[in-house]
């Protein structure tokens, strides 16, 4: 009887520890499958801060690199995506960990100019950003 009673302790015991294991993996699991990538808003306005600012529906381009430092700079065949902020200006994507130029799109008519963003996006995480289109000096 004895006997008995240590192999179903046995039996328990390697339940127990296959369980945790699977729990410890599935959990990491998760952990890595984080999204990352870029989310914010787009807005218009001046740079002076006594002028207002509001949230601007536009069409956007996200670069892989960077249109400043050393050549070679970003082409068309850089682009990775073109997105279109909502009417409230905000804005998500998904994007692998990377570095990243956020510029508007040619022949866009919506008032202003944006200066092309540099971001850096890590590995699990959103890297937030404000883009302000700024209108000219009237």
């Amino acid at each position: 009887m004895t006997r008995r009673w240590f192999l179903v302790l046995l039996l328990v015991l390697a339940l127990v520890v296959a369980a945790a294991t699977a729990y410890a993996v599935a959990r990491f699991a998760a952990r890595e499958e984080r999204p990352s990538g870029i989310r914010g808003a787009v807005f218009i306005g001046c740079l002076n801060t006594r002028c207002a600012t509001r949230p601007l529906l536009a069409l956007q381009r996200v670069y892989r690199g960077s249109f400043y430092g050393p050549p070679p700079y970003p082409t068309e065949a850089d682009i990775v995506v073109t997105f279109r902020s909502n009417s409230d200006g905000e804005f998500e994507l998904k994007l692998p960990p990377g570095h990243y130029t956020i510029s508007q799109t040619e022949n866009q008519r919506v008032g202003g100019s944006l200066n092309p963003t540099d971001v850096d996006v890590r590995k699990s995480r959103f890297t937030e950003v404000r883009l302000l289109y700024v209108e000219p000096r009237g």
